[in-house]
């Protein structure tokens, strides 16, 4: 392990997340804390995250939207180091984040919520992520709508009027293919297309209620046994390329605002490997 200061020293300067991950092999896992229950939580503002280890916070002052985080991060020690933007997502009690380092490395966090309201969770580098380090929030964030263990139900918390959120109906109508058109919905023979892989699969959105402004997709992916490390990006309306998830298969659900235009793409080292389009109508 390193104690030389002046290592030390332009380790932080170059890559505050990189700092923890050569620390990481003297790291002995506490316990995981029990989930808090939660079933809406709000993290906009300033996080102080600790690494282990590391003497200074990295400050991210985070933006949610719905469950997509955006933001920027800073060291706590160095006023005059850069702003670099954080992307990520936030699913039920478990938070994915990355920041890009202006010395081009990626610091990847996975967290979950504990007891205290506050992230814990694990981090490394992209280009090593066999090597993690642990993290956690100094600060605690705001739950606004409290969950019944005893039924499983939620209650609305006093303080917010907010409704309960909407789940969307028990099954969906097939997703449309990549470049297709949906199924006929309500179609009793109608069977989900087999994916190809890699792809990228988009449901219908579906809309709480008629005149809704907002409404939800499920995406579902496939990147592959050559891909387990795949990414999943989108842009609105042909804008920027914003990031959504880093996870070789699986599925989300993501808001789709009415009116809008919508490309997620399912790429890999720069490689794109399939895409889907989805209009908010």
């Amino acid at each position: 392990m390193l104690h030389t200061a002046k290592i030390t020293h332009f380790l932080f300067q170059r890559s505050p997340l990189f700092c923890g991950v050569v620390l990481a092999a003297a790291f002995v896992l506490l316990p995981v804390s029990a989930r808090a229950e939660c079933a809406q939580w709000d993290v906009n503002g300033v996080w102080e995250i600790e690494q282990k280890g590391v003497k200074y916070l990295i400050l991210v002052t985070m933006e949610q939207n719905d469950k997509v985080l955006t933001g920027k991060a800073r060291v706590s020690t160095n006023s005059g180091y850069p702003a670099v933007n954080v992307y990520g997502t936030i699913e039920e009690d478990k938070v994915n984040f990355r920041i890009l380092w202006i010395d081009g490395s990626v610091g990847i966090y996975d967290g979950h919520f504990t007891n205290s309201n506050r992230l814990e969770g694990l981090g490394y580098e992209k280009k090593t992520f066999n090597i993690r380090h642990m993290w956690k929030t100094r600060n605690p964030l705001k739950c606004v709508r409290q969950a019944l263990k005893s039924s499983g139900s939620d209650i609305l918390n006093p303080s917010t009027k907010k409704p309960p959120l909407y789940d969307g109906p028990k099954k969906f109508d097939p997703p449309p293919t990549p470049g297709g058109s949906a199924p006929v919905s309500g179609s009793s023979n109608s069977k989900p297309p087999t994916m190809k892989v890699p792809g990228i699969l988009a449901g219908p959105v579906i809309y709480q209620q008629v005149y809704a402004s907002m409404g939800f997709v499920v995406l579902t992916w496939d990147a592959g046994p050559d891909h387990p490390y795949a990414e999943v990006w989108y842009k609105v309306n042909n804008g920027d390329e914003t990031f959504l998830v880093e996870q070789g298969k699986g599925s989300k659900q993501m808001p789709v605002e009415r009116g809008k235009y919508y490309t997620f793409i399912l790429t890999d080292a720069g490689q794109t490997l399939a895409t889907v389009n989805v209009v908010g109508n």
